[in-house]
């Protein structure tokens, strides 16, 4: 093709061009520039235009968003199928799966079929890795890597172990998360040690609303638990291994950073920043992230990603000379990559180089790739490559904000678009600035609430000031240092990163201590998530949008009609699963009562874990009355947790047992009170009696809803058993905890037959210590007709009784909140629907 001779246009500084771009847009440009006639813009050569050509999307990747939607959906049922692999056909997609690869036809098909496949090796391959029921208590010595930063818990350092162990008669490679409750633990991340380890299957609690750790466990590819035994085969073996190769680097420049830094405020955030390192971030910094909405900054993401492919491309165009071309785009991967690397390759950052890596593959073909292709396509390659990454809370946020930032891309009519619009008044960047903060804070709003339990009020204005700060500032800045650091070099750079972020941590706290509360819980708004949904797109969707302004009023006003009062029935008795401790949560139609605030252990309790989510599920923000049935901390052990962070009306224990700061009120028999028509009444202790033991000074409640009666027993023994039987008598029970969790020294024959329980509950951990239930104590209350239940087995157990005449079981965590990757309980339906049919 003959080239053209340029002519040379004088044209204003601002003009629009419609020949330069695909879109009506206004471009600054130089009062002199090159126009090829009837040609794209390009750059000047000697007088001669450069005839470059950018071919279109293909139709195969115009589909893209498409076909990354539907594997997106069809992953998604069959993971959160409650079997396996049968969860495609059970969740109704087949054939209509089917019907669409016929649609798509070969290639299409193909792209489609390949998730679904990965997912379906790879989650077979998990499960065959999962430690069985069997090994659960067997000691053995492993030789492994320290594979993440041990965190420092309350006594208790926690990482990552990868090693291989016989499974099925095979030698498997797995990871391991292991405690080391020793004092002074010399482990380092990256070391390669042999440890005494006692294993521990990969079982969790089961309650409503609480986090999942066996399905944490599952997405993250840890194949059980452990903790390290005192032993002297426990010792160091090298300072690297092959496990994770790259762990060592990270732990070099982590120490590296922790030197010139010392104990400044900044190091746990900057730590998280450069290497991906989160083991110092304590829960007062990720509550002070979480209220201010700013989580996002400690994710090694777009931002990170982009700044250091940047860097990658300028450097290697620069070296390449003429051909810096396509050798600029190599570099801007391959640094993208290597610094992926070093953080751990966490699903933000895997979708933020995927992402370049398909930018980078266009640009160097001279493909124009429309926005959602890019962000398709990257959704395609990370459910590729990491099946399970949908069972994280970073998969949705990532993907969810960079697709709210796409539709503010979408062109916009109005004044907001027009050179002599309102807007223009202000700059414009600062106009986009504010815009995309916006966008991202409605956009989240929905998950944020769903994940983290809460919305926060400042996010807008916290992100405004953090995001230029730490990730365009802070973040190059640190590198920068790091870098500089290990060459040896003044490290006046990083000290600049730590300032900065320590004035961005300053405004954080300061919008936290505003008058304005910085987080509102969800608790009470948990019907408007929906809504809320739909009206987030409403408010982001581009103009125009015909009628956007009354279809956002409709929907506020269906979520206020929505956010009403529910029904709710007589009482509802929910037995928590809180491992070897308990926690019995009573509901009536208008108040709240909890019996025992769950165990303690070192370095936590079951209040952050169990209770408050689960009080954030049942939408209860103050507890009128919290009875403690005595000082054993694996039922007081949340207390003190539980009454810093919830108001509580009444708090009731046994005489002198709980610390005097706490003000308990004593439990004594014969004391009584009404509650919406429930009535609960205290059968033990007596006044003026002396119990032995602190066990046998327990707070028993009887609670009598209509004909049905329930009672709550602590841990008495069989002595404080007959004493109770003698002074008080029982009527017949529908439903009794067990005392003690099952132990021999309880639930005496005398008990046993003047309860005449339908339904008894012990609330023990799996597999404890002390091997609660005892097998004696669970044939008695079945002998006499009991149906007997365990926390262990079935997870949380919520019983209801709507009419005063019958109690139900209404729910079974572990039966009817069961995905495959959870562990099964001991039968399809409890005895309470099988046989009793309460």
């Amino acid at each position: 093709m003959a080239q053209q001779r340029p002519e040379r246009l004088q044209i204003p500084r601002v003009v629009a061009l419609p020949q330069i771009s695909d879109r009506n847009t206004s471009k600054e440009l130089p009062r002199h520039v090159l126009v090829c006639k009837g040609g794209t813009l390009v750059a000047a050569d000697h007088g001669r235009c450069r005839q470059r050509r950018d071919y279109p999307a293909s139709r195969r990747a115009k589909a893209m968003p498409l076909i990354a939607g539907l594997a997106l959906l069809v992953v998604c049922a069959m993971l959160w199928s409650p079997c396996w692999p049968g969860g495609l056909a059970g969740s109704g997609l087949l054939a209509p799966l089917l019907l669409l690869l016929r649609m798509l036809g070969g290639r299409g098909a193909l792209l489609l079929a390949l998730p679904l496949f990965g997912l379906l090796v790879g989650g077979e391959q998990l499960r065959r890795l999962q430690l069985p029921a069997r090994d659960h208590g067997r000691d053995v010595a492993l030789v492994g890597q320290v594979c993440s930063f041990p965190r420092d818990r309350g006594g208790r350092r926690r990482f990552l172990f990868a090693t291989t162990l016989p499974i099925a008669g095979r030698e498997r490679r797995l990871r391991l998360l292991v405690s080391d409750y020793r004092d002074a633990s010399p482990l380092l991340a990256g070391e390669t040690w042999r440890l005494k380890l006692r294993l521990r299957s990969p079982r969790g609690l089961r309650n409503p609303g609480a986090p999942d750790r066996e399905r944490a466990l599952f997405a993250a590819g840890i194949a059980g638990a452990a903790y390290v035994r005192e032993s002297a085969l426990n010792h160091r073996l090298s300072a690297s291994g092959w496990h994770c190769p790259g762990m060592p680097l990270r732990a070099a420049l982590a120490s590296l950073l922790e030197q010139q830094l010392g104990d400044r405020p900044a190091l746990p955030y900057l730590l998280a920043l450069t290497v991906g390192a989160r083991h110092r971030l304590d829960s007062g910094n990720w509550r002070l992230l979480r209220q201010t909405g700013t989580v996002h900054l400690m994710a090694i993401s777009g931002l990170h990603i982009g700044l250091i492919a940047g860097l990658g491309f300028a450097v290697t165009g620069v070296l390449g000379g003429a051909a810096s071309g396509r050798l600029a785009w190599l570099g801007a991967v391959s640094a993208a990559t290597a610094y992926a690397a070093l953080a751990g390759f966490s699903v933000p950052t895997s979708r933020a180089l995927a992402m370049l890596a398909v930018a980078a593959a266009a640009a160097t073909t001279r493909r124009r790739l429309p926005p959602w292709t890019l962000l398709a396509t990257a959704l395609w390659l990370v459910l590729l490559w990491q099946p399970l990454a949908p069972l994280g809370t970073g998969f949705w946020l990532s993907f969810t904000a960079v697709a709210v930032l796409l539709l503010g891309l979408l062109p916009l009519t109005g004044a907001a678009r027009q050179p002599g619009g309102r807007s223009a008044r202000w700059p414009r960047w600062l106009r986009s600035l504010l815009a995309a903060q916006w966008r991202v804070w409605l956009g989240l709003l929905v998950l944020s609430a769903w994940f983290f339990g809460q919305v926060s009020t400042v996010a807008p204005l916290a992100n405004l000031v953090s995001i230029p700060l730490i990730g365009m500032l802070g973040v190059p800045l640190a590198l920068a240092g790091l870098l500089a650091s290990a060459a040896g070099l003044p490290d006046w750079s990083l000290q600049a990163a730590a300032w900065l972020l320590e004035a961005c941590l300053g405004w954080l706290g300061w919008l936290v201590e505003a008058p304005f509360p910085p987080a509102l819980p969800i608790s009470l708004v948990a019907p408007l998530l929906p809504l809320g949904l739909a009206g987030s797109l409403l408010c982001l969707w581009p103009r125009p949008l015909p009628g956007r302004l009354l279809l956002v009023v409709a929907v506020v006003l269906a979520g206020w009609t929505a956010a009403g009062p529910r029904p709710r029935p007589l009482l509802s008795v929910l037995v928590l699963d809180v491992g070897q401790g308990q926690a019995v949560l009573l509901r009536t139609r208008a108040h709240a009562l909890l019996y025992d605030a769950g165990p303690a252990w070192p370095g936590g309790d079951a209040v952050a874990g169990v209770l408050l989510p689960v009080l954030s599920q049942e939408r209860i923000t103050t507890l009128d009355a919290l009875v403690v049935s005595h000082a054993d901390r694996d039922h007081s052990g949340g207390l003190q947790s539980l009454l810093a962070a919830m108001p509580v009306g009444r708090l009731l224990a046994p005489a002198g047992q709980l610390p005097g700061p706490v003000g308990a009120q004593p439990c004594r028999a014969g004391d009584e009170w009404l509650l919406d028509g429930v009535r609960l009444r205290f059968l033990h202790p007596a006044p003026g009696r002396r119990a032995r033991t602190d066990n046998d000074r327990s707070c028993v409640l009887l609670i009598s809803a209509g004909h049905v009666r329930i009672l709550l027993t602590g841990d008495i023994s069989r002595r404080a058993e007959r004493e109770l039987l003698v002074r008080e008598g029982l009527p017949p029970i529908d439903l009794l905890l067990v005392p003690h969790h099952g132990s021999r020294s309880s639930s005496g024959p005398e008990l046993v037959r003047a309860a005449r329980a339908r339904v008894a509950v012990a609330s023990a951990g799996w597999q404890n210590r002390w091997g609660f239930p005892a097998d004696e104590v669970r044939r008695r209350w079945e002998r006499s007709g009991a149906c007997f239940l365990v926390t262990a087995d079935w997870g949380a157990l919520r019983f209801t009784v709507v009419d005063g005449r019958r109690l139900r079981l209404a729910r079974a965590e572990r039966r009817d909140s069961r995905h495959w990757w959870n562990q099964p309980p001991p039968a399809d339906e409890p005895c309470t629907v099988r046989r009793a049919r309460l």
